[in-house]
């Protein structure tokens, strides 16, 4: 049988390499290893420390953040609603003070005297009489009457007068005044 072939090349020269050299490790002490271990395991502890204070006052600045913000969000939003209700306040006071300017235009005496003069066909009284009424004693529980029950001129007039008085409040104020006296 055949034998297998080999082929055989001549060594190629390869550039040389410079030679490592070992250096030979500086023996350890175990009391000084355990030292280094101690005080590498000591400064992570302390980077992790550090670290959760960090983290502690990142989120301590960031809640008094909001909270600033918050605050001053509230103020603005207080001192808008208090210039809507200044504003409310000028224009209820305005209003106010027109009301009263009509009210002294419309109950002024002389109006009411051409009123009732004109349009009632009124005219000036003759005399004027004024009713007093007795005042009451100190120990008495119950009202002074001043009408009997069996007067019936009196209440005839007291009806006239409310009626009167409706009707004169009607022309003066109109359908505003009949509804301010009930």
């Amino acid at each position: 049988m055949a034998s297998a072939v080999r082929r055989v090349e001549a060594p190629v020269r390869r550039k040389t390499r410079s030679h490592l050299s070992l250096v030979a490790p500086v023996p350890v002490r175990k009391a000084e290893g355990a030292g280094a271990r101690a005080s590498q395991r000591a400064r992570a502890a302390n980077a992790r420390v550090a670290f959760w204070v960090f983290v502690c006052l990142l989120g301590v600045s960031v809640v008094l953040g909001g909270v600033r913000v918050a605050v001053i969000a509230q103020a603005t939003r207080t001192s808008l609603d208090e210039g809507r209700l200044q504003a409310a306040i000028q224009a209820q006071r305005f209003e106010a003070a027109q009301l009263e300017v009509d009210h002294s235009a419309l109950s002024s005496p002389s109006r009411i005297a051409s009123i009732a003069s004109g349009r009632m066909k009124m005219g000036a009284a003759s005399a004027v009489h004024y009713i007093t009424l007795p005042k009451e004693a100190k120990g008495s529980s119950s009202p002074v009457r001043v009408a009997r029950a069996g007067s019936g001129v009196v209440s005839a007039v007291s009806t006239l007068v409310e009626i009167s008085a409706g009707q004169a409040q009607s022309l003066l104020v109109g359908d505003l005044g009949l509804a301010g006296s009930q």
